[in-house]
């Protein structure tokens, strides 16, 4: 009957043309898993990796033993793996259990890379997923957590999901399918463990005549419906806000008033879903960002993102300015980012050209070469008749927000002397300014 199931399963989702990786640990789950794939496919689809984790003290790798021999007596390409998981963890500060899948799935989807593979197959089953969801809602999780695993999901293939612990066993035991028990899932010293041997036994020996396997994996099966069906209207909603910036100004940003026109009454929630997978997990960031002053911001939980306000605006930034620090050796052309380009000229004297706003016009006879172009810092400033004029006062004059202050760029003289703003504001330090000799001239627009 088992065997059923999964080829019904690969037939209906038209996988037997395909290559898979078998992640076999020499549990009965993953020994059945083996058995049936390597029943419905000849050797030149399936290939098995086995994994070591060094945690238990004995020399002899039971599981490796086993695996191997099946491996070989059926010519299915076998992969094998030793980690340091314990050194792994202290280095990181991670559990063993999250030491081991962080090493485990790095190593398998290296080998799906490598070799082709179309899917990494695992031997998660009915329990594990009903096991998944507890742990999960007893963290601080939401609707991602509850729906558990799913049988597709990043090239991840797990076709017994949905079959009890109790069929496996029964079809290990009829097909003489020789397995071996870990040791350590009897150990209560994972928050896994606990919900395993002590809580789900509880709960479906006193509650056994309400069907409760059975409901809770539906409920599981509801809630993935559920997660797809939000996730793809915050989807449909997300194409009609977020533009996404081309020149890596920003990763995206959201403008207030194309948010507000959706006439939707949870704002907050269509942003936290939108920002989460950046590291900005406290909804109540999203119940106050309409409502600040621009140029105030909220850091990622791992400080590697930036929400800003910016006027009319909610912007995704990286919360370490990019470093612009380039040479310019000569007159010629030369690119600063992606859509700033400057074209440095020496004409003769031409009033037309030093009228015209697209223009920075310089007396090139005060400039030395080499120049540098390098970001606006607070703090700068240059001397006008031995007055300080601090280039940020002109920024507030201005009104250029602490945003669009990231992005502005100085050329400055060989002595290092500030000379001009290249972009966003024309600055022009007066010393360079004489209109009677010949002149530097270089383009003052952004490319779009």
């Amino acid at each position: 009957m088992l065997f059923k199931k999964i080829k019904h399963f690969i037939l209906l989702n038209k996988l037997l043309k395909n290559k898979f990786l078998l992640a076999i640990s020499g549990g009965v789950d993953s020994m059945v898993l083996l058995n049936i794939f390597n029943k419905i496919f000849n050797n030149n689809n399936i290939s098995v990796a086995h994994c070591n984790f060094n945690i238990n003290k004995s020399k002899i790798n039971y599981n490796y033993n086993l695996i191997y021999k099946i491996c070989y007596k059926n010519n299915i390409n076998f992969f094998y793996k030793q980690f340091k998981t314990i050194k792994f963890s202290k280095i990181k500060k991670l559990s063993i259990q999250i030491s081991a899948r962080i090493l485990r799935y790095k190593w398998f989807f290296n080998l799906k890379k490598k070799y082709n593979y179309d899917y990494i197959v695992l031997a998660h089953n009915l329990e594990d997923n009903i096991e998944t969801f507890f742990i999960n809602l007893f963290r601080k999780t939401g609707l991602y957590g509850l729906k558990s695993i799913k049988k597709f999901s990043k090239n991840l293939l797990r076709p017994l999901i949905k079959i009890s612990k109790n069929e496996i066993i029964n079809y290990a035991i009829k097909n003489k399918i020789k397995w071996i028990n870990d040791i350590s899932n009897l150990k209560n010293i994972y928050l896994r463990n606990i919900i395993r041997n002590n809580i789900i036994p509880n709960i479906f020996n006193n509650l056994y005549k309400y069907n409760i396997k059975n409901n809770i994996n539906n409920t599981i099966i509801n809630l993935q419906l559920e997660y797809n069906f939000i996730k793809k209207s915050i989807n449909y909603f997300k194409k009609k806000i977020i533009i996404y910036d081309k020149n890596n100004y920003f990763i995206f940003k959201i403008k207030i008033n194309k948010l507000l026109n959706l006439k939707i009454n949870y704002y907050n929630y269509l942003l936290y879903k939108i920002f989460y997978k950046f590291g900005f997990n406290d909804i109540k960031i999203f119940n106050k960002i309409l409502n600040i002053n621009t140029g105030k911001f909220f850091l990622s939980n791992n400080k590697i993102y930036k929400i800003i306000k910016n006027k009319n605006e909610i912007i995704l930034i990286y919360n370490v300015k990019k470093k612009i620090n380039i040479l310019i050796p000569k007159i010629g052309k030369y690119k600063i980012v992606n859509n700033l380009l400057i074209n440095l000229k020496l004409i003769k004297f031409n009033n037309k050209i030093i009228n015209n706003n697209k223009y920075i016009c310089l007396n090139f006879n005060k400039i030395k070469f080499p120049l540098y172009i390098r970001n606006w810092i607070n703090g700068d400033y240059y001397l006008n008749n031995k007055k300080k004029i601090v280039i940020n006062k002109i920024f507030k004059k201005n009104k250029i927000t602490s945003f669009e202050k990231n992005f502005i760029y100085l050329l400055l003289n060989n002595n290092k002397e500030i000379i001009c703003t290249i972009n966003k504001i024309k600055i022009i330090n007066k010393n360079y300014l004489n209109y009677l000799n010949n002149l530097l001239i270089f383009n003052f627009n952004e490319t779009k």
